[in-house]
């Protein structure tokens, strides 16, 4: 696909823009817009940060958008895309994975575009962590086309909100076999568990995250930085090894993404496991998607 076009993953604290030709490479250009004030405030800055990322050149044509932002951030994104000159946007394009999960429209958008941007990278099976205001580890698995029927038959594979996408789509590795949403488990990040620390105890203080300290704290605050740095660490880890021996992935390679994605990259820390660090995985997703859905149309 010669022509450029936009995706727009809008996360709990930030949202992230980037302009792709193609979903194999990375993207052209990219902006990070935090939230956290009114939906006009974010429009705005949404507006700023566009301009300089599409430049005075003709814009894309085309975009592809997931939230997990409340939704009355859903008018000002789309007013601002429409002054930008967008003249399709796919809000959200249909993720083209076989969604397992027994409440589909449940399962949120981010989760499914970060395993569809997975699928992008491995071509396979992946364990796929989002490490973020919440860290998500979920299982991508493979069905190959003479069972892929039976599947859709028995979960309805239908294009319902978030669940799995409209027929046709593909979500296919190099093998042919199609992309499988199989579940996993949500915790809460870093910044959530130092919150709740300060939160629910009478005298220890809020103590701000980082990531790379020692176990072996000398003060209460070198000992909450521990427990929180530490303890995240090996959570993920945990449910990495759960989520792996119970989806039959044991093998599979782990892909990494979001915010707090620096909290698990010390080496070792998931042993012998391939660990693929990419950080626009939910916008390579969304543009692997938006892909799919614009060939189709031809």
């Amino acid at each position: 696909m010669d022509a450029s076009f936009l995706t727009l993953d809008v996360g709990n604290s930030r949202a992230k823009a980037a302009l792709w030709r193609g979903a194999a490479q990375d993207p052209l250009r990219c902006a990070v817009i935090p939230l956290g004030g009114s939906g006009a405030e974010f429009a705005a800055a949404l507006a700023h940060e566009l301009e300089g990322l599409l430049g005075a050149g003709s814009p894309p044509l085309s975009a592809a958008l997931c939230s997990v932002g409340e939704a009355d951030l859903a008018a000002g994104i789309r007013r601002v895309l429409e002054s930008a000159g967008l003249e399709q946007v796919l809000w959200p394009p249909p993720h083209g994975l076989l969604n397992m999960c027994r409440v589909q429209e449940s399962v949120g958008l981010d989760r499914l575009f970060a395993a569809r941007g997975a699928l992008e990278l491995v071509a396979g099976p992946a364990l796929v962590v989002d490490a973020g205001t919440a860290v998500t580890v979920d299982a991508l698995g493979l069905a190959e086309a003479e069972a892929e029927a039976d599947r859709d038959h028995d979960h309805g594979d239908g294009d319902d909100g978030d669940s799995g996408g409209a027929p046709g789509d593909s979500g296919e590795g190099s093998s042919g076999a199609r992309g499988v949403f199989l579940g996993g488990a949500i915790a809460p990040g870093p910044d959530l568990l130092a919150g709740s620390l300060a939160r629910g105890t009478a005298r220890l203080p809020h103590n701000a995250p980082r990531p790379g300290v020692r176990a072996l704290g000398r003060d209460t605050g070198e000992a909450l930085a521990a427990g929180v740095a530490v303890g995240f660490g090996g959570a993920v880890r945990a449910l990495v090894e759960g989520v792996a021996a119970e989806a039959g992935l044991d093998r599979a390679p782990l892909v990494l993404t979001g915010g707090a994605a620096d909290y698990l990259r010390a080496e070792g820390l998931f042993g012998e496991r391939e660990v693929l660090f990419d950080e626009h995985l939910v916008g390579r997703g969304l543009a692997a998607a938006l892909v799919d859905a614009l060939e189709l149309e031809r």
